[in-house]
């Protein structure tokens, strides 16, 4: 089930709730395509980035928000060679929290 969402700057959403947004709206995503959302929306990049990037996407699955459901090796083409990608989903309570904490 999509969540309908509040149009809002998303650079101007905390990233943890825009990844929410992300994955309310588009559905199941790769951490490489949030990745790619978030460097052109917050204007970030660099190894510094993707590493804050990829443990802010653990620790809303370890908040039972998301949840990955797939990963695969990364050919070099995103985060290194043979680094391990992640697929995630928002949960039911990724949802609820978004509505409350994120005003989505």
């Amino acid at each position: 089930m999509k969540m309908a969402v509040r149009t809002r700057n998303p650079a101007e959403m905390p990233m943890k709730c825009r990844v929410l947004q992300l994955l309310a709206e588009k559905g199941p995503m790769w951490d490489y395509e949030i990745w790619g959302i978030l460097s052109r929306e917050y204007g970030i990049s660099g190894e510094y980035w993707k590493g804050v990037v990829k443990l802010l996407l653990i620790e809303l699955a370890s908040g039972g928000l998301t949840s990955s459901i797939e990963h695969s090796l990364d050919d070099g083409s995103h985060f290194g060679k043979d680094v391990v990608l992640y697929k995630y989903q928002i949960e039911d309570f990724g949802r609820l929290r978004a509505r409350q904490v994120c005003m989505l």
